[in-house]
C-alpha cells in the first residue's frame, strides 16, 4: 500500500500542554502527566493500576496520536481514554500504519466509501468506536482536511459492526448452575462458622468477595471501593455496607446504595474489619481507606481463584449476572433489578426478566385473575361481543369503533343500540377498557 509521508510533514497540529491533569477516582486526587509532547509512553493511573499507552506503535502518526490522547484525557474519563487507545492500537496492528495515515489525510467526502469497502470488513466493534472518537478529535482540532462541520458525517458514515453485547445473558451462559450456587452457599456457611484470627488472610478476603458477588452482585470496581468507615455493625448481629454507584459524573452528588449482609455471613466481615484495625492486612497507601484494600483488577483475580477452589470455572461478572437473574426469578420488577445492580438504565434489567421462566408464570397467573382476560381467547376468536355482554357493561366502559358493512344485520339484531348512534349503518361495538 502506498505510504503518505509527505502529507504528515505538512500537518498543522495544535500545541500540547506541558502538564496534563486528570482525576483518579480510586485515589480521589488529581494526577499530572508531564511533558506529553516529548514522551513515547503515556502512563495513566486507573483503579490503582498503571496503564501504559505506547505511542511508538503509531510510527509517523505518533504526533497526531499525542493530540488525540491529550484530548481524550481532558474530556472523557481516564478509563474511556485507555479503552479508546487500546482500540486504535488494535486497529493499527490489524490494518497497519499506512491505513491510519490514509484515514487522517482522507477527504471527508470519501469517508463513507473508504469505511465500507476498505476498513469495516476488518475491524471489530471496539475498533470502530475508537476510530469514530479519533476522527471526532481530528475534526474538532481542524487537523488535515477535517473540520468541526464533519462531526455529523463521521457519526453517520462510521457504522460499527453488529454486536450483541448481551448475547451471553440471553443464552443463559453467564449463570452459575444450581449445584454451583449450592456449593458457594455451603462453603460460605461453613467458612463463616469456622473463621477465626488464625484463618489465613487470603481465605478471609476471598470469602468476603464471594459474599459481595453472590449476594449483592457487585462489580469488582464496587467491591474495591467499599470504604472501611462506611461499614457498620449492629447489636442484633446485622451489618450494613454502603455500595457506591460507578460511572458518576465528577462534581455531582455521590450516589450510593445501602445493603445488608446475610446475618450468617457477617462474621467474615467482622474478622476482616478487625484485621484492618490491627493493620494486619496488605495493600498500597492509596487503598488503606478501603475495606478490602485491593484494586479492581486484584478483586477480579481473587474472585476467580475463590471460585476455582470450589471447582467452579466462573468469573466475578458471572456472579453478578447470577445474582440479578436470581432476583428476576423471584418476581422482582425491572426497577428493583436496576436498583440492585446500581444502574440507571432498565435495558439490562428487562433482559433478566425476559429470560426468567418464573416471570412468565407470574404474569400469566396475574392475567388469569382478571375476568376479562379469562374470556380473552373466546373474544379474540369471534372478534365480537354478544348483546348480553355489551349491555352488562357500564356506560362509561363502552367505546365504539366503526366499520363498513354491506347488509343491515346489525340493525335487525340490535336495533335499540344501533339506532341511538349517529351514522348507525357503520357500527361495530366492542369494549376496550382493560377492566371490563
Amino acid at each position: 500500500m502506498e505510504t503518505l509521508p509527505s502529507g504528515f510533514q505538512e500537518l498543522r497540529l495544535p500545541k500540547l500542554p506541558k502538564r496534563l491533569s486528570y482525576y483518579d477516582d480510586f485515589a480521589c486526587k488529581e494526577r499530572i502527566i508531564e511533558d506529553i509532547e516529548g514522551c513515547d509512553t503515556v502512563r495513566i493511573m486507573i483503579g490503582g493500576d498503571v496503564h501504559c499507552c505506547n505511542l511508538q506503535v503509531f510510527g509517523d502518526a505518533a504526533k497526531t496520536m499525542r493530540v488525540v490522547i491529550s484530548e481524550w484525557v481532558r474530556k472523557v474519563k481516564p478509563t474511556t481514554a485507555t479503552i479508546q487507545f487500546a482500540g486504535m492500537t488494535a486497529f493499527v496492528r490489524e490494518c497497519g500504519n499506512d491505513k491510519l495515515k490514509e484515514l487522517i489525510l482522507l477527504d471527508p467526502l470519501e469517508l463513507a466509501r473508504c469505511w465500507n469497502f476498505t476498513i469495516k470488513p476488518f475491524v471489530t466493534y471496539e475498533m470502530a468506536s475508537a476510530i469514530r472518537s479519533f476522527l471526532h478529535v481530528l475534526a474538532s482540532n481542524e487537523i488535515a482536511h477535517w473540520r468541526p462541520c464533519d462531526a455529523v458525517r463521521i457519526r453517520h458514515s462510521i457504522r460499527s459492526p453488529a454486536k450483541d453485547r448481551f448475547a451471553k445473558i440471553r443464552a443463559g451462559a453467564s449463570y452459575l448452575r444450581q449445584d454451583e450456587q449450592s456449593r458457594v452457599v455451603n462453603y460460605l456457611d461453613h467458612f463463616s462458622a469456622e473463621v477465626s484470627d488464625t484463618t489465613a488472610l487470603a481465605e478471609v478476603i476471598q470469602a468476603a468477595l464471594l459474599v459481595l458477588g453472590f449476594q449483592h452482585g457487585l462489580r469488582p470496581g464496587q467491591s474495591a471501593r467499599l470504604l472501611e468507615n462506611e461499614m457498620e455493625f449492629f447489636d442484633d448481629g446485622t451489618m450494613h455496607i454502603t455500595v457506591p454507584y460507578l460511572k458518576q459524573p465528577r462534581g455531582t452528588v455521590r450516589r450510593v446504595s445501602i445493603r445488608s449482609i446475610k446475618k450468617e455471613w457477617v462474621s467474615i466481615f467482622r474478622e476482616l474489619s478487625g484485621r484492618n484495625k490491627r493493620n494486619l492486612t496488605t495493600g498500597g497507601t492509596e487503598s488503606r481507606r478501603y475495606l478490602l484494600r485491593l484494586t479492581p483488577r486484584q478483586v477480579t483475580s481473587e474472585t476467580s481463584q475463590a471460585l476455582a477452589s470450589l471447582a467452579i470455572e466462573r468469573s466475578a461478572t458471572d456472579l453478578r449476572h447470577t445474582a440479578a437473574q436470581r432476583l428476576a426469578d423471584n418476581g422482582a420488577t425491572a426497577a428493583q433489578i436496576m436498583d440492585f445492580l446500581c444502574q440507571t438504565s432498565g435495558k439490562i434489567a428487562q433482559l433478566y426478566i425476559d429470560a426468567s421462566p418464573s416471570q412468565g408464570k407470574i404474569i400469566n397467573d396475574a392475567l388469569g385473575l382478571s375476568p376479562f382476560h379469562q374470556d380473552l381467547p373466546a373474544k379474540h376468536a369471534s372478534r365480537f361481543l354478544t348483546k348480553e355482554e355489551l349491555l352488562a357493561l357500564q356506560t362509561g366502559k363502552r367505546r365504539a369503533t366503526w366499520v363498513r358493512y354491506r347488509s343491515s344485520w346489525w340493525l335487525r339484531q340490535w336495533p335499540e343500540l344501533v339506532r341511538a348512534q349517529p351514522g348507525y349503518r357503520m357500527l361495530r361495538l366492542r369494549p376496550l377498557h382493560p377492566e371490563c
